[in-house]
């Protein structure tokens, strides 16, 4: 269908003519439904098109979706309290109370809409948009994998001539050849258990995702002790007393559950493991205890250690312990 205008002067464009909307066309426009009304009428209050008598299926089916029956209603066979006619005036209810806003508010509410769709759309843009990332996004980044990344890696197997590392928690997945990790920790013993950063490549298509490709040296232990102090508890002998030793060791709190595993097992197979190395005295000393908690700022672990004043075990050892605890 075209739509012609005639014009008394037939050598102009009809585009060039600017046509105005005036109040009366927009009235004319709802009376003959081009338009939506902005009035309610009384044949609006009366919804008797919707049957629920099952005379008709169609009608039955619009009057559940629009009642939002539930299944054990259908189920019973037992139809909710909801008339049709109570939800056409909750409808109309709904209607009014826009209309009455729109009255007395005008196009405030209309203009105040425009411009928070205006600031929504920009904070979007500012949020979403960069110009730097992949794609034009800043999701793209997620979508473009990294070749290279240093992260913590706590070493979990051990072969011939390399290691198996885990990334926090997650199942191993980082070659570490054995040559690349410090020769003086732990005086030449394993690195089973032990935390360390590593410099890592990207490894599609081989059995393991990451490389290890450098090992930065391991931060001294001795460095990060706090506090100590000496206290006789009841119930041990007179000449005996309790050493406390306050560590703070930078490590994400998130890597506890690591350090001390699944029912205290890595805890005590580090303790058994640092106890191999001390003298064997000729009476029974009860081994330290450690105590894991997050640091105040979130980014560091306070470890405290009890050891008894007859325990072989010195600040060395405590030391040694700490090493495995972090990188």
């Amino acid at each position: 269908m075209t739509l012609r205008f005639s014009a008394w002067n037939t050598q102009h464009d009809p585009s060039d003519y600017h046509f105005k909307v005036e109040p009366e066309d927009l009235e004319v426009g709802r009376q003959i439904g081009v338009l939506t009304p902005r009035d309610i009428i009384p044949s609006d209050r009366v919804r008797d098109w919707i049957q629920s008598d099952g005379s008709n299926e169609m009608d039955d089916a619009l009057y559940e979706q629009m009642a939002e029956i539930s299944w054990a209603h259908r189920v019973s066979g037992k139809k909710p309290s909801t008339t049709p006619q109570e939800l056409c005036d909750q409808e109309i209810a709904e209607l009014e109370f826009l209309l009455l806003q729109a009255e007395r508010e005008g196009d405030d509410i209309d203009e105040m809409l425009d411009t928070l769709s205006l600031h929504w759309e920009e904070d979007m843009d500012r949020i979403v948009l960069d110009v730097s990332a992949p794609f034009g996004y800043s999701a793209g980044w997620n979508e473009v994998l990294c070749s290279k990344t240093t992260q913590i890696v706590r070493v979990v197997g051990e072969f011939h001539n390399y290691f198996i590392g885990s990334i926090a928690g997650a199942p191993p997945s980082v070659y570490i050849p054995k040559e690349i990790l410090p020769k003086d920790r732990w005086y030449g013993e394993k690195h089973l258990h032990c935390f360390y950063l590593l410099d890592l490549d990207f490894t599609p298509g081989l059995r393991n995702q990451w490389r290890a490709t450098f090992c930065h040296p391991p931060l001294p232990t001795a460095t990060m002790w706090q506090t100590t102090e000496f206290f006789h508890p009841d119930g041990i002998y007179a000449n005996d007393k309790i050493v406390k030793t306050t560590f703070v060791i930078p490590m994400p709190p998130s890597y506890i559950g690591a350090i001390i595993g699944k029912n205290g097992k890595n805890i005590e197979a580090l303790i058994k493991r640092v106890g191999a190395r001390t003298t064997c005295p000729s009476w029974h000393a009860p081994d330290p205890e450690f105590t894991l908690t997050p640091g105040e700022d979130g980014e560091t672990i306070v470890v405290d250690v009890c050891r008894s004043s007859l325990s072989t075990w010195t600040l060395n050892h405590v030391c040694w312990a700490l090493d495995c605890m972090h990188c």
